[in-house]
């Protein structure tokens, strides 16, 4: 699902990384968005949609996760984010 981030559209050239997961792509800049927005306590789990949303790259329903950081018509979770930073962080980018 690579091409363009799902968060903020910018085509992968115009993005350092961009990370596919299941249902969407994100950027480093739209992951290190969230990752802020986590660790500040920020998100809007309302903003998420109804309860049966999902985080859109590991698919675990809003109720199974910590935070799920809404973007348009693309979630993710807490978790995914956690994730993504440390696999960027092993790779030195």
């Amino acid at each position: 699902m690579a091409g363009a981030c799902s968060f903020c559209s910018r085509p992968e050239d115009q993005v350092g990384n961009l990370i596919a997961g299941e249902h969407a792509s994100i950027c480093t800049e739209c992951l290190e968005l969230c990752s802020e927005l986590v660790v500040d306590g920020e998100t809007d789990d309302e903003a998420a949609e109804p309860a049966t949303a999902a985080c859109s790259f590991c698919n675990r329903a809003r109720d199974r996760v910590r935070a799920l950081i809404a973007g348009p018509g693309v979630q993710i979770c807490d978790e995914c984010v956690r994730r993504c930073l440390d696999g960027l962080a092993e790779r030195g980018d």
